[in-house]
């Protein structure tokens, strides 16, 4: 177990009620994951223990990485443990094995079982993507005794879908809850973390965020007029460095942007590949990262994935939501950072060594 002081610190915590505020690429899913160890190593009962995820995959990673400790533990979504809660009050499965909408997943509890068995030991990830709704889930029905959420709110980017990060901000400053900085940022080049410093800073004390920089990279960040044919000639050229196609990734903000470049590339004769993060286990997923393809996808689909180059298309920062969506944006990139806007002047970038 390679942890910092930190990280230590939020594994062995003794508190009932925990939020561990956790900034981009600070090691919180192995965070996470140590802590479910710790509980299940230290001899509580692995029934007692919940682990929510964001997505299949995430749980799929965890799993995977607990291996045997993680053996009869529950981790999954919000939507799988609702699932197994009514599996387990005998309702019939032909009805919920489809269930999508969480909304009729929730009244489907509240109509069925009559008592949850409150949970000993709960642990949320990605606790600022949670909506009112969830947060009723946990605290009024499934009722912790003992709770650790993890959060950043900075990349709070599914207020769409209902999302409300007050919800995480509030519960944080509460008397009896604790809380815990995760802020070592082992990824961004100085210079990326800081640009993405100023994006989200202007969203006030909230959301400032607090990260160190740890990887021991300056980074570099160029903003420029988007020109497709520009970034595919950037893209050849690293390649005759001998770099890598699956170096770069094209982050777009909408699915027709990524449509858009993804066809332009395949004309290029450039090799690239996009998904959608949902639709893919975590097998799949790592799979389609390997292949050595220029990764062309929606900054929603690229949250908690990371490349050396990487080039945002069509990201603005009018609201607080675009805001922390380029967060999300800029923090995937750990060597090279490629903003493009619809500006006038485009800075040169031909003397990008690529070395």
């Amino acid at each position: 177990m390679n942890l910092n002081k930190y990280q230590e610190k939020i594994v062995k915590a003794q508190e009932p009620y925990v939020v561990v505020n956790a900034s981009a690429a600070a090691g919180k899913t192995q965070t996470l994951t140590e802590r479910v160890r710790f509980l299940a190593q230290k001899g509580v009962p692995k029934d007692y223990i919940v682990v929510i995820t964001f997505t299949n995959a995430a749980a799929e990673e965890m799993m995977e990485r607990l291996g045997d400790d993680g053996y009869g533990i529950f981790i999954g979504t919000i939507h799988s443990y609702a699932n197994y809660l009514l599996l387990s009050s005998g309702y019939d499965t032909s009805k919920i094995l489809n269930e999508e909408n969480f909304d009729d997943l929730f009244t489907k509890v509240q109509k069925h079982i009559d008592c949850i068995k409150p949970v000993e030991y709960l642990l949320l990830d990605e606790a600022q993507d949670t909506g009112e709704l969830e947060w009723t889930f946990i605290f009024d029905m499934i009722k912790p005794k003992n709770y650790m959420l993890f959060s950043d709110h900075k990349q709070s980017i599914y207020r769409w879908k209902g999302a409300h990060p007050e919800l995480i901000i509030n519960l944080a400053k509460k008397e009896e809850v604790t809380t815990y900085p995760l802020f070592h940022n082992y990824r961004n080049g100085r210079n990326i973390l800081n640009f993405a410093k100023r994006i989200i800073d202007k969203l006030g004390p909230d959301y400032k965020d607090n990260s160190l920089f740890a990887s021991g990279k300056e980074g570099k960040v160029f903003e420029l007029e988007l020109d497709k044919n520009y970034i595919a000639n950037m893209i050849n050229n690293s390649i005759e460095k001998n770099h890598n196609y699956s170096d770069w990734f094209i982050l777009c903000r909408t699915n027709s942007q990524v449509n858009e470049m993804y066809y332009f590339l395949k004309n290029q004769n450039i090799p690239c590949d996009t998904f959608k993060r949902a639709d893919l286990s975590n097998k799949e997923l790592i799979k389609r990262m390997n292949s050595n393809t220029v990764k062309v996808l929606t900054i929603h689909a690229a949250k908690g994935l990371e490349n050396k180059y990487v080039v945002v298309i069509g990201q603005k920062f009018y609201n607080e939501e675009e805001r922390c969506i380029s967060y999300v944006a800029a923090t995937r990139a750990k060597e090279l950072l490629i903003w493009t806007k619809p500006a006038k002047k485009r800075k040169k970038i031909d003397v990008i060594n690529w070395e």
